[in-house]
């Protein structure tokens, strides 16, 4: 896979409704309509933290993805920021932008995938495994447009933003506490006493309890091994993931530590991404 890193075809893009939301496009040349990744940058889940920067430069891809589009994969780039439901709205939104322009970019509708680290991680699977949330009946064509994902591969996934499901998952561990604070604005001591509204927002952002049949094939990779110490990014997640996936028939890799689980195969994000969306051995 060449390791080139072309510039983008189009650089601060507006996809959105908030000047923040920008986006940068890496375009293959190809006489066909190209599949298209989405890359979700890390680390916007801040509740307390001051709002991001707009920015028009283009974001930071792995060189590794960038090589993608020398085997004609489309790579596109959006921004995400806020908290509670703005990061999640602005993933469908870019997506949904993102396949409205398949005929202006000859783009394949029906093979768009998605990425990222971390936050950009959930973001990735929220997408892959809610319901469509094509909106038919909107005057917006933009809000039409479907919202279904070809397949994910993700690193560092929090699988869950519901620190009651994290309590669960790392028994003793001050992950659920400090997640609490960090994303929802609420101290340690409230999280026996949420009102009903933040539970309902903690359960709709977690990606896993959208985990249904239909679902894409999807890869979790972590950093760490399993018996590693809690933490934020612990594959715990993943295994949890994998659990609810094979429950539905779905299909899931999880690698923790360059270790497979189970019957995972071990495959590098972008060797995924090229097998999914162009068949095993493209390249």
């Amino acid at each position: 896979m060449n390791a080139s890193a072309p510039p983008p075809t189009h650089a601060g893009l507006r996809f959105g409704s908030d000047e923040r939301d920008l986006m940068a496009v890496w375009l293959p040349e190809s006489a066909d309509p190209a599949p298209a990744v989405l890359c979700f940058h890390p680390g916007r889940f801040r509740k307390l933290a001051r709002p991001s920067p707009v920015r028009t430069a283009p974001p930071v891809v792995r060189r590794d993805l960038l090589a993608l589009v020398d085997e004609g994969i489309s790579i596109v780039a959006p921004s995400h920021h806020g908290a509670g439901w703005t990061p999640f709205e602005g993933a469908v939104r870019a997506l949904q932008f993102v396949r409205g322009r398949a005929g202006e970019w000859n783009l394949d509708r029906e093979r768009i995938a998605a990425m990222g680290t971390s936050s950009g991680a959930c973001l990735s699977l929220w997408l892959a495994a809610h319901a469509d949330l094509a909106d038919p009946a909107s005057e917006d064509p933009v809000a039409r447009e479907s919202t279904r994902l070809a397949c994910a591969a993700v690193n560092q996934a929090v699988t869950s933003v519901d620190p009651r499901f994290m309590a669960d998952l790392m028994p003793g561990s001050a992950v659920p506490g400090r997640f609490l604070k960090q994303f929802y604005g609420l101290e340690e001591a409230e999280l026996d006493r949420l009102p009903p509204e933040t539970c309902r927002l903690m359960e709709e952002l977690s990606p896993i309890n959208h985990v249904r049949r239909g679902v894409p094939p999807t890869l979790l990779t972590y950093d760490d091994p399993l018996d590693a110490p809690y933490g934020i990014h612990h594959p715990s997640f993943g295994v949890a993931w994998r659990e609810r996936i094979e429950a539905v028939g779905a299909r899931c890799d999880l690698v923790a530590r360059r270790r497979p689980v189970g019957d995972s195969r071990t495959r590098s994000i972008p060797a995924f991404l090229l097998d999914e969306l162009k068949g095993p051995g493209s390249g």
